[in-house]
């Protein structure tokens, strides 16, 4: 079986397309959406719930990164899935035959998995570059392909090196650093549509350059053609349409010319709304790394009710966020024995760095008495069996609980109400006393258990934590008790 993988950020006009084609001789497609900006996540959504082979890795908490360490991750995933082989590839990059003759699918099946190899690299441009982008009968190539190569991978080849991707998905490095040897292929080659309109240049130069200075600094050798277009573009100087050198005409083999695509009202380009998403990605993160290094604590209370697969779940969630400062405070009503003993074996295999309270008690009151005097953390999240959250929300939302002394707790929408936010109308909102809110949820249909989930508090709020005792007065949680007495008396700060 064949995989191919990629990275993107922002190729709406194109992306169609490239799924498209891809799949046409891939098996799967592993896609990693880098914080798109623009209709990038709608039309994969779109094309997915054609029940296309694609699967989305969203990252929306990355703004620097290096390409090559998650394309990496992604060859990683494909060969654990047993994949064969396995083809980097950028969102504006076609595989294509050199002629009509050669049949992509049949070449690659062909290929021994214990190399890999180097395809040619070559320009092409659209004959017309003011209409929707879709792979053409006729175009334009350079006759010459670019410095470097792409890649095709061999399952064996990568057991046998444990090898990683060269930043540009253009080699293959072991495990010193040292550039593997690789087959140069003739008979098929890359097309790369680096241009297709004067918007998509301009996003792309300018949000690349950005987020290339976030992981390598402004003083780098990387990318430096994206510096060159952001910098005249900050003095005002026109940016120019690049010469294609060296151009022919070309046609594209008939069996992978395109007919008009599904979603081309979503294949637009803006690239300052691109431009200004990225500074406030930039500026926001900023504020994060500066909360990050004040070591605030942030108390988590799980609840435990003798199902220890669910306590597992929100227990290992937990350990994956991206906040280190954190101590665990578990509660527990009289269970079983045998519950008790599972939770107990549980926890002693935890590592010595965690900070773990088991507190157990004959009755509410009591448990909450003794949760009261154990409490260490500025603010508090409380998490039901089973319940999720975001990896970087205790990042995200207490540097926001920190920089705004207004609201009492903040709320972090669950992931998939994210699809329908029309009645929220920013990023961020303030619900007054927190009704609004309410009736906004139950409007869309949302379990009221998120009432405890979903914010997290300031400690000054629970003092000393008895408001809560009557959600779990039979040993169980009722939301509405949450909702009725606290959220209509609150104001609420709502994250999307």
């Amino acid at each position: 079986m064949i995989a191919a993988i990629s990275m993107v950020r922002n190729e709406a006009d194109i992306i169609e397309s490239f799924v498209r084609h891809t799949l046409s001789f891939a098996d799967h497609l592993f896609i990693c959406d880098h914080n798109s900006t623009d209709n990038t996540p709608k039309i994969l959504d779109c094309l997915i719930a054609e029940r296309l082979p694609v699967s989305v890795v969203p990252l929306p908490d990355i703004i620097g990164y290096e390409q090559a360490e998650i394309t990496t991750m992604l060859m990683q995933a494909a060969f654990e899935m047993d994949f064969s082989l396995v083809i980097p590839i950028d969102a504006d990059e076609f595989l294509l035959p050199d002629e009509d003759s050669i049949k992509l699918r049949p070449f690659l099946e062909e290929l021994p998995t214990d190399n890999y190899y180097y395809l040619p690299w070559i320009n092409y441009r659209l004959l017309d570059e003011n209409t929707p982008f879709k792979l053409p009968k006729n175009c334009l190539r350079e006759g010459q392909s670019q410095n470097g190569n792409k890649i095709v991978i061999g399952i064996n080849l990568y057991q046998r090196t444990n090898c990683t991707i060269s930043q540009g998905n253009h080699s293959l490095r072991n495990l010193n650093g040292e550039i593997i040897p690789g087959i140069l292929l003739t008979g098929i080659h890359m097309a790369h549509f680096y241009f297709r309109s004067g918007e998509q240049m301009c996003s792309k130069n300018l949000v690349g350059w950005l987020s290339n200075v976030c992981k390598f600094t402004r003083h780098t050798v990387y990318a430096w053609h994206w510096a060159d277009v952001f910098y005249n573009f900050s003095q005002g100087r026109k940016i120019n349409i690049p010469h294609c050198d060296d151009c022919m005409p070309a046609t594209i083999p008939a069996t992978y010319v395109q007919a008009d695509l599904k979603y081309n009202q979503l294949a637009c380009i803006n690239y300052m709304s691109n431009l200004l998403s990225t500074a406030e990605d930039l500026a926001e993160t900023i504020c994060e790394q500066n909360f990050l290094q004040k070591r605030i604590l942030i108390t988590v209370v799980i609840l435990f009710t003798g199902n220890i697969k669910e306590f597992i779940h929100t227990f290992k969630n937990m350990c994956d966020s991206k906040y280190p400062y954190i101590e665990f405070i578990i509660l527990s009503l009289p269970q079983k024995k045998h519950d008790i003993e599972d939770l107990y074996d549980y926890l002693k295999k935890q590592p010595d760095s965690l900070d773990i309270t088991l507190l157990l008690e004959d009755t509410v009151e009591a448990l909450f008495k003794a949760l009261g005097r154990h409490v260490s953390g500025a603010y508090i999240q409380w998490l039901l069996p089973g319940a999720t959250i975001p990896s970087n929300k205790f990042l995200c939302i207490g540097a926001a609980l920190t920089n705004n002394p207004k609201p009492m707790f903040i709320c972090h929408l669950p992931e998939f109400v994210k699809a329908d936010v029309s009645a929220i109308y920013a990023k961020t909102v303030f619900a007054d006393k927190g009704e609004k809110f309410y009736l906004w949820l139950r409007d869309c249909g949302i379990d009221e258990s998120y009432a405890l989930t979903m914010p997290l508090f300031r400690r000054e709020i629970m003092p000393p934590l008895q408001y809560l005792m009557p959600c779990f007065h039979d040993g169980t949680f009722h939301a509405d008790v949450l909702w009725n007495s606290l959220f209509p008396k609150q104001e609420v700060l709502v994250t999307i």
